[in-house]
């Protein structure tokens, strides 16, 4: 918990910047995504693993604008959060969280860590 507080605040503080900025769409804009310098999968148990943690912050993004979840065990555990504007529905969200997992595997495929930065919403990923 310690390791990801610290990113956690730095997700809340970025997601602020975002709210000054507004769209009539349900479509989310991506504004950056940043793995890049993050490692690899090291097996495909780790990338059932991300594939489970993500598609459960799909199901409850409609619910809910921020959730943060687990999966898996040590070694190969994962660490999704993400954060919604306060203002967007959760339709909205859920569409934006949906495009940070089509994100996730476009142009973050095979890494271990992701953030993502949109309009509605802001999404991370870690080991």
């Amino acid at each position: 918990m310690r390791k990801t507080a610290p990113l956690l605040l730095v997700l809340i503080v970025l997601h602020s910047l975002v709210l000054c900025r507004s769209t009539d769409s349900d479509q989310p804009l991506v504004h950056k995504n940043n793995c890049t310098n993050a490692t690899d999968f090291e097996n495909a148990i780790q990338f059932s693993n991300v594939e489970s943690l993500l598609q459960s912050l799909i199901t409850v993004s409609l619910c809910v604008g921020f959730h943060n979840n687990t999966a898996g065990n040590p070694p190969d555990t994962f660490h999704g959060h993400f954060l919604c504007r306060g203002d967007v529905s959760g339709h909205a969200c859920q569409s934006c969280i949906k495009k940070a997992k089509m994100e996730i595997a476009e142009e973050c495929s095979g890494k271990k860590e992701a953030i993502l930065w949109f309009d509605y919403c802001l999404s991370l990923l870690l080991p």
